[in-house]
């Protein structure tokens, strides 16, 4: 019998403390998209299908500062069809990162971004970045 090979994710930060096991394709994503590459659509570990709010490898690419953004947080979310909270955070980081220059964003960064996108904040925010994660 062979056992999957399965790698232990860690995040910690404000309000975020994440400890679950991940399958090798979405471990290789994260390490890609910490350090700056590009993302495929990695395997959820625990239903074995592709997550639906993975960032899309066009869309990882840093974008140029141009001395503010170009698009609103709220036209970025329509823009990715974020419809659900879990894919609104991964938008909203991604938004952060390439459009605000945030590289590393806390809490308070979210809560703005849903504020200033005209969506209600999430009553759960910790466990709905840990879902997002």
């Amino acid at each position: 019998m062979d056992k999957q090979v399965t790698y232990r994710l860690k995040l910690s930060g404000e309000g975020l403390d994440l400890e679950r096991d991940v399958v090798p394709e979405t471990a290789h994503a994260i390490v890609r998209l910490v350090f700056g590459g590009s993302v495929v659509q990695p395997q959820c570990a625990t239903q074995g299908t592709t997550m639906p709010f993975a960032p899309q490898a066009s869309l990882v690419a840093p974008v140029p500062a141009t001395g503010g953004p170009t698009l609103s947080v709220r036209e970025f979310l329509e823009t990715h069809n974020a419809k659900r909270i879990p894919e609104q955070i991964a938008t909203i980081a991604l938004f952060l990162k390439q459009h605000e220059n945030l590289p590393v964003f806390g809490r308070k960064d979210l809560i703005r971004s849903f504020e200033a996108a005209q969506e209600p904040v999430p009553k759960n925010l910790p466990r709905d970045i840990g879902w997002t994660v």
